[in-house]
Order: C-alpha cells, then sequence, then structure tokens
C-alpha cells in the first residue's frame, strides 16, 4: 500500500523518480529499437504522394510484431521479479517504481562489505507505514507490506547509500529533492544485511536528502522482529501482531539505519482490521478508513516520537482490551487479552506503575518524556519484557498475576521486572550506549536501580540524603579489612572453607576443602567470610570470620529450645556443620515446623562429617514431605474447581507429585494446563510435567511442543528447556530436536543457536552431529 490516501506531507519524491526513471529509460533504450507510445508516430507519411508497397508493409508488420512480442517478455520478467500474493505498493507520487534490487553484483567490493555502517550519512526522521495482513495468504504465509521516508544528512561525500535490510523485498526506490543524484543500482548485500543503492553521482556534505522505499515481507512466528502469536480468549483462537526489535531485528521491519547511536524521531502509521487495536510508542492522533478490494481498513497515526535508536521502536496490532489510569501528566493503561483484565490479571501492574515512575523521575530529577506509558501482556515473547520508549512489552506471567493470590513472590517478581524496564525509560532509551559492547552498563544500571524503585521507603529516602551528606567522605561501613585483601581470599585461593560451629562454646572454626584426588597439596588458607545467621528462626546481624577460630558469644546456645543456622540461604561460597547437639535440635524443628528448610548434607566426597544416623533421620522426614505433598495434590484432583494448595509451594507439589505418581497424576495436570486462565499456573503446569520419570509419558508430551493448538511456540521452549533438566528426559529431548529437525519453524542456522543457548549441556552429555 502507498500513503497516497493518506500521505505524509514534507517530502514529495515526484521530480527525482521522475528523473531517475527517465535516466533508466535512456539506459535501457541504448541500441534499441524504439518503441512506439502514441497512434501518431505509427501513421503512413502521405506527402507528395508517396504510396507505400507491400513489401515495406510487410516489413513494418514483422518488425512490429517482434517489437510486441519483446515488450511481453519483459513484462512476464518484471513481474516475476515482485513478491508473490502481495499486492505491489505504488510510490506515494504515482511513479512506475524502480527495478527491485538484485543479489550482490559478482566481483564487486565496498563499504558494503563492513558489518557497520559508513559515518557519510546521518538519518534524523522517518515517516513508517506498515500494512501486516492478518489473514492467511497461499500457503498459509502472513505477509505485510510498508513504506519509509528516510530524511539523511549528508556528512561525507558518498556515492552509495547503505541502509540495512533484512529479508525484505522492494518494488521502489526514490531518492528527492529534485537534483538530488538518480539511482543507478540498487541490489541486496545479504551477508551483513545491507540495501545498497548506487547513485549516479555524490551526495554533498552538509545537505538533506530523503530515500523512499516501498517493500514487504513475510511475517514469522518466531519472536523476533515483526511476528504473530496465537492465543485462546474467552474460549476463541485470536491473532495478534507484534514487534521485538533489539538487537538488530528492526531491519526487518522496515529499511532502517539499525545502529544504537544513529537516533532520530519517527511518524508511525499502522494498517489494520476495525477490530483490532494499533499501539506505537506515542499516542494515536488520527484513525481514518481506506477502503480496498479485500473490504475496509483503518489507518492509525501516531504522533512523532522523541528522538530514539530503532530498537526501542514497537508496533502492535491485537484484539486487546486494557485498564487505566493517570499519574501526573502520563496516562498509564496496562493492555492483556481480554479475559485477563476481567479477571483482574492486570490490576497490580496498574497499581503500582504510577508510583514506581514518579519514583523515577524524582529520583533522576528528570521529567518522563513521554505522554503514555503502555505495558503489554503478550502470549509470545523471547524475552521476559521489553523497554521500548512508551510501549512496554512483557511476557503474560511477567506481568500478569492472579488476584486471589494471597502470597508476594510473583507480585515482587513482577513489580521488580516493571521496574527494571521503567529504568531503562531513563537509562537505555533517554541515554544509550553508542555500540552494543557497551549493554551490560544499560542492564547492570536498570538492575540496581530496579530495586530501589521497587523496595525504596520515602521516609528512609529524606533520610538518607542528610545521612549521604553529612557523611560524605567518611567510612561508614565497618569492613575487617579493605575491600580488595577480603576479596582476594575468594578469587585468589582454590577450594572453598568449611565452617565447623560449636554452640556450646561458641566457636567457629574454618579449613580448606580441596579435592586432592590428584596428589596435589595446597597451603592452610583463611578466607574473610561473611556469617549471615539466625536464632530460633530470627535473623541476627552478621559476623565476619576472619581468622582460622575465633569465639563469637552471641552463637552459644544455652537451652534445649535454642538452635541456630548459618549461612542462611547459602548466600556465601561456604559449607557449615554443626555439632551433634545442633543437629540434632534441627532435626527435632524440623519435624515442628516443615517451613524450616536447609542444606543440611556436604555433598563433597571426601567429606564425611554427616553421621549416618542423623543423615537417616533427615532422610526419613524428605519421605514424609514427599507423601504430603502427593496428599495435597490428591485433594486438589478430588475437587479441581478449589485449589487450595498456597501458591508460594504449587510448583514443587505439582512437580514432586507427577515425579512419584502415575499416569493419573500427570493426565490431570494436562486437564488443568488446558483449561486455566490464570498464566502464572500456566507455567507452573507445564513445567511441573516434565517431571515424570516415565520415559513414555514424557515422549506424548513432546509430541505436543509441535502442536500449535496445544502450546505455543514460547511454551514449547519451556518444555523442552525443563525437560531437558530432568536426567530422564535429556536423551528424549535431544532425539526429539533431531528428529524433528525440519518440522521446527526456525531455520537451521537459528535452531543450533537456540540449542546452543538453552541446552548447553548437551554439548559434553551427547554427541552433536549435527
Amino acid at each position: 500500500m502507498g500513503l497516497g490516501s493518506a500521505p505524509f506531507s514534507s517530502h514529495p519524491l515526484e521530480q527525482n523518480v521522475t528523473k531517475k526513471n527517465k535516466s533508466q529509460e535512456s539506459s535501457r533504450s541504448h541500441n534499441r529499437t524504439r518503441i512506439p507510445t502514441s497512434p501518431h508516430d505509427m501513421e503512413p507519411k502521405s506527402q507528395s504522394g508517396f504510396y507505400v508497397s507491400r513489401k515495406v508493409v510487410s516489413l513494418l508488420a514483422l518488425l512490429l510484431l517482434a517489437l510486441l512480442l519483446a515488450v511481453v517478455v519483459l513484462a512476464i520478467l518484471y513481474a516475476g521479479a515482485r513478491l508473490p500474493g502481495i499486492k505491489e505498493v505504488p510510490p506515494t507520487v504515482g511513479q512506475p517504481p524502480s527495478p527491485a534490487p538484485q543479489p550482490t553484483p559478482t566481483g564487486r567490493s565496498g563499504v558494503w562489505n563492513h558489518s557497520r555502517l559508513p559515518s557519510s550519512l546521518m538519518p534524523s526522521h522517518y515517516q513508517v507505514e506498515v500494512w501486516p495482513r492478518l489473514e492467511p495468504g497461499e500457503g498459509g504465509v502472513y505477509l505485510f507490506s510498508g513504506q519509509v521516508n528516510v530524511t539523511l544528512r549528508c556528512r561525507l561525500e558518498t556515492r552509495v547509500v547503505l541502509i540495512h535490510s533484512k529479508e525484505l523485498k522492494y518494488s521502489g526506490v526514490g531518492i528527492s529533492p529534485r537534483g538530488a543524484p538518480a539511482v543507478q543500482d540498487t541490489w541486496v548485500e545479504a551477508v551483513n544485511e545491507f540495501l545498497v543503492i548506487e547513485l549516479e553521482s555524490d551526495l554533498q556534505p552538509g545537505q538533506d536528502y530523503t530515500l523512499q522505499l516501498n517493500y514487504s515481507g513475510q511475517l514469522v512466528e518466531e519472536p523476533t522482529g515483526l511476528y504473530i502469536s496465537h492465543y485462546l480468549d474467552q474460549g476463541i483462537n485470536k491473532i495478534l501482531a507484534v514487534t521485538q526489535m533489539e538487537p538488530t531485528h528492526a531491519r526487518s521491519v522496515f529499511p532502517c539505519f539499525d545502529e544504537p547511536h544513529m537516533k532520530a524521531t519517527f511518524d508511525i502509521r499502522l494498517v489494520h482490521r476495525s477490530e483490532f487495536v494499533a499501539l506505537s510508542n506515542m499516542p494515536a492522533i488520527a484513525v481514518s478508513e481506506k477502503l480496498e478490494d479485500d473490504g475496509i481498513w483503518n489507518v492509525t497515526t501516531f504522533n512523532t516520537t522523541v528522538k530514539m535508536s530503532t530498537y526501542i521502536v514497537a508496533l502492535a496490532i491485537c484484539d486487546y482490551d486494557f485498564i487505566g489510569t493517570t499519574y501526573g501528566d502520563t496516562e498509564i493503561r496496562i493492555w492483556a487479552k481480554k479475559e485477563s483484565i476481567l479477571n483482574g490479571e492486570a490490576q497490580h501492574a496498574l497499581n503500582i506503575t504510577g508510583p514506581l515512575l514518579q519514583f523515577f523521575e524524582t529520583y533522576y530529577n528528570i521529567s518522563y518524556p513521554l505522554p503514555k506509558a503502555d505495558l503489554i501482556a503478550l502470549p509470545e515473547f523471547e524475552a521476559s519484557a521489553m523497554e521500548n520508549w512508551g510501549l512496554l512489552m512483557f511476557k503474560n506471567d511477567s506481568l500478569l498475576c492472579d488476584p486471589k493470590e494471597k502470597t508476594s513472590e510473583n507480585k515482587n517478581a513482577i513489580t521488580l521486572m516493571i521496574s527494571h524496564e521503567l529504568a531503562h525509560q531513563w537509562f537505555g532509551n533517554l541515554v544509550t550506549m553508542k555500540w552494543w559492547n557497551d549493554l551490560w552498563l544499560n542492564e547492570g544500571i536498570s538492575s540496581y536501580f530496579e530495586h530501589l524503585g521497587s523496595a525504596h521507603d520515602n521516609q528512609l529516602l529524606e533520610h538518607l540524603v542528610p545521612y549521604m551528606l553529612a557523611l560524605g567522605y567518611q567510612n561508614v561501613v565497618k569492613l575487617p579489612a579493605p575491600i580488595k585483601n577480603i576479596l582476594d581470599t575468594w578469587i585468589v585461593q582454590s577450594g572453598f572453607p568449611i565452617v565447623t560451629v560449636n554452640t556450646s562454646t561458641g566457636s567457629l572454626r574454618q579449613e580448606q576443602y580441596i579435592d586432592q584426588s590428584d596428589g596435589k597439596q595446597s597451603m592452610n588458607s583463611t578466607w574473610f567470610i561473611p556469617i549471615f545467621w539466625m536464632k530460633n528462626g530470627s535473623m541476627q546481624p552478621m559476623l565476619w570470620l576472619d581468622t582460622e577460630n575465633e569465639i563469637f558469644p552471641e552463637l552459644k546456645t544455652t537451652t534445649d529450645e535454642e538452635w541456630i543456622i548459618l549461612n542462611v540461604n547459602q548466600v556465601c561460597f561456604c559449607r557449615v556443620n554443626y555439632d551433634n547437639t545442633n543437629w540434632n535440635r534441627i532435626h527435632q524443628q524440623l519435624q515442628k515446623d516443615h517451613l524450616v528448610s536447609y542444606n543440611f548434607q556436604v555433598t563433597c566426597k571426601n567429606i564425611a562429617i554427616i553421621i549416618i544416623i542423623l543423615a537417616f533421620d533427615i532422610i526419613l522426614y524428605h519421605i514424609f514431605e514427599t507423601s504430603q505433598t502427593t496428599i495435597i495434590y490428591t485433594q486438589w484432583m478430588s475437587n479441581p474447581e478449589n485449589n487450595s494448595i498456597p501458591e508460594y509451594i504449587r510448583e514443587t507439589v505439582y512437580c514432586t507429585a507427577i515425579k512419584v505418581g502415575t499416569e493419573k497424576h500427570w493426565n490431570f495436570a494436562w486437564a488443568m494446563y488446558d483449561n486455566t486462565s490464570f498464566v502464572d499456573d500456566t507455567y507452573r503446569l507445564l513445567y511441573a510435567m516434565t517431571c515424570s520419570r516415565e520415559p513414555w509419558i514424557l515422549k506424548r508430551y513432546l509430541s505436543y511442543a509441535l502442536n500449535g493448538e496445544k502450546m505455543s511456540y514460547s511454551q514449547s521452549l519451556t518444555v523442552l528447556r525443563s525437560m531437558a533438566k530432568n536426567p530422564v528426559g535429556q536423551v528424549l529431548v535431544w532425539n526429539f530436536i533431531r528428529a524433528n529437525w525440519e518440522k521446527f519453524k526456525l531455520n537451521g542456522k537459528k535452531l543450533r543457536q537456540k540449542v546452543s543457548q538453552n541446552f548447553p549441556f548437551f554439548c559434553t552429555i551427547l554427541k552433536m552431529d549435527l
């Protein structure tokens, strides 16, 4: 589709496209017979009674027939170069399009052989129109078309325009203004993903030019670039189209200068059916209708964006609903499928987004630069979330949660995720790395600030500011040694420490453990060990063990009811062993309170410090724990409508019951997965069903992974990844991938990338013979 129905007004290309077409016509007609273009050109001359003989007439007729045949052949060749199944998009100005770019000319080299764009051109503004067809075309393929006008500032004299392009086909190329060099040749450099446009003469430094491109492409199901997702909403199968541009997928949605430092502003238009809503980085400012052969289409136009990188441009076309509010001057909306909105799954995200946004504005002392912040939950998304400016995208379970959930685990995770992506609105979007090798800084800063945003306390922050001013440049945190000395004990020394506790004296002793089976000896070493510990279930102030032996009076226990645990949550890379008295008290506490859990067993083969009787008692306790898990799961099976299993232990309960249960337990989980409308339980069940120890059940489950009606792309990947962690399932997953190599929706290269990213242990446990 062109932009003729509601054209962008600022960059007419008529004059230069006309010049280019004349130039091309001149070159094509060289040494060729001119084709008559009007009836008058073919009339016989009748001056002075001159008459044409029959022989001359016959020769002229033969010549005309040959010319007509040549025209037909050329027309067939031109039509064959167009993308089948897509109506050609004419240029805005109504001129015939230039020839489609060809593959790289053989034997030629130039700037297109480099992986980075040259600095000769810098984009300042894009006009982008994208038209996805969400009805399958011939062969079930989903297609899209589009047009881009890019305003460029020439910095260095150049005769070649390079612009990123991936898997796009072109039907028109033009450049303006009047007097700009004509297009001489165009081709696609596939290796470095460039469209190469060679001009007849040089572009001049300091001048602005506009490049116009008409193109088309194919919508994919892999969640990169512009892709489609199928999902179930209130029992109805639906489809959406959405983008994931980071890091270098924008070039597969529209031709662009796809490097993070090449920022520009964007005018975006989306063409879609009236039953869908269109979203982008900025608010919609107009919706018009256009009549095509296949019906009426809506054209949604969005306000001009701020200056930004291509990787945070975002587009979405979906049949979604939203809940929203206004926080200060910013409109906040949470978008999700209608069923999730009705169930209240988006409410938590709405409750926290405004306060988080306000916190970052106050903390940075920089206002959020956009008029709106849309957060959208997607059934298929490669990452957990993406910080697109003004249109933040999340995987369903990273944004939505069951409002009836009583525990805070999932809500905390969602809060952290939203806080992280909002932090990126400043670090990453407003201030951007020049190249991808500095991405770690973007992510590192946002990971730090996500905790400030989600866990801050206003009153605490008010007191911290004068505290920092009063104690600036002073040491206020007491460490046992300089930080370098502390870290050296962990970085330079081999092995790790074993800490032995004597609760009758309060003494701690550290000794080095190192595998000495190779006969090597190790000198005695000590570490600076932070001791995070609890007494009778209550956390106590941290201690430092920096010598081989040290006595801490607070570690002494004086009654039979007192017990202590060191290295709580295993935050330190060390092992802890207790005296028999404390071991027995911990054992007694386990039998009383099943919520207390600790990793008691030291697994290193050379350490024989676990008392056999005590270990046996703990094993008995875990047997009891497993039986309790099965009982809870069975109770749910008897009353599927009432799942009374606490949310924070559901994943463990589901997995354990399926692991020790029968086919009946697995089938029940599948039925619940098929019927649940809450995203949290969907992924818990997907994971739990990979815990089975029955190979035939796992094989059947794998067969569902390629059935698009049973699970989505990301859900299939979750199943493969989870089952590969099951010792029974590892070989099954590997054989499944090999046997179904051609059936996967990805091509071979991308599939190998997925295997290496998600199943790295295949490289060592199995022979890769792809």
